[in-house]
């Protein structure tokens, strides 16, 4: 799940299965399409009581919504109304002629339009933090509280070297007959995030990688002045802890909670990240 590498191939998976314990996938929500009008059709789910202060959780790059967050739904949804919806170009997120975080941002506004909230909370994971801050820069009126999980104001000078040899190479590669690796696992829950990995394509992740590597929230995250806590991942080599606390340090008054795991804890170390996430949500709120 390293943000700047292209996704598993099938003998990674395998790997990951021999030496990682996951979540039980047992009752996970089947998400529901839902139109934004004048956007696009996405998919969400939308789960806890139905009075409960709502939370918006905004998925990782490469992955859909129930894949960064399903670890955490029976807790969060005990005392919050929870929805998940996939993000433009990744799972059944919004097909859309180009990808932009700002548009993003604007999605999950319109979301909670649709869904009749006037104000909500947004938890956003990795890229999904960076829509968080989005939504806070554009729409700030519509927020009650923040949670920010493996998150960054910017993509260091030398990611952005990596980057850009990168998306030299792939465009030069010609289009070849579409095969994709199937591994044979026999976990259930392995299967499930594989196939769950696997529905966003190739393209988007460019597209969605494109975009973070031009992302820069340093000149203006200081004006943010929503509730806002910062969940850092404290073994994160995808993005460094030391940029995660600087997050926390450029918000006005932001709480930041430690978690003891790597930038994939939110699905590969669930005992160490869900009371952290599930504490920073409660802190939003109090």
């Amino acid at each position: 799940m390293s943000q700047y590498r292209t996704p598993l191939s099938g003998a990674g998976w395998r790997l990951i299965e021999r030496r990682i314990a996951v979540a039980p996938t047992v009752d996970i929500p089947a998400p529901e399409p839902i139109t934004l009008p004048g956007r696009g059709q996405t998919a969400i789910f939308d789960i806890g009581p139905r009075d409960a202060e709502p939370i918006i959780l905004l998925h990782a790059l490469s992955c859909t919504s129930l894949l960064t967050w399903y670890p955490s739904l029976p807790q969060l949804s005990r005392k919050y109304r929870v929805i998940g919806l996939d993000q433009r170009w990744h799972g059944a997120g919004i097909k859309s002629n180009t990808f932009s975080l700002e548009d993003c941002a604007d999605d999950v506004a319109a979301l909670g339009t649709e869904l009749g909230f006037e104000h909500f909370t947004v938890a956003g994971y990795s890229m999904g933090s960076m829509v968080g801050q989005l939504v806070a820069k554009r729409h700030p009126d519509r927020l009650t509280g923040l949670v920010l999980c493996a998150t960054t104001r910017n993509v260091r000078r030398r990611d952005h070297i990596a980057f850009d040899a990168y998306m030299r190479v792939t465009a030069r590669m010609r289009p070849r007959p579409h095969r994709r690796e199937r591994p044979r696992l026999s976990d259930g829950g392995h299967r499930w995030l594989y196939s769950e990995f696997r529905r966003t394509t190739f393209s988007a992740n460019i597209a969605a990688i494109n975009a973070i590597a031009n992302f820069n929230s340093a000149s203006w995250l200081h004006e943010l002045r929503t509730r806002t806590a910062v969940v850092v991942m404290r073994r994160d080599r995808a993005i460094p802890p030391r940029d995660q606390r600087a997050v926390a340090r450029s918000i006005p008054g932001a709480a930041r909670f430690d978690v003891d795991a790597g930038h994939a804890g939110c699905v590969f170390s669930p005992e160490q990240f869900v009371p952290a996430l599930t504490a920073a949500c409660d802190w939003v709120h109090s």
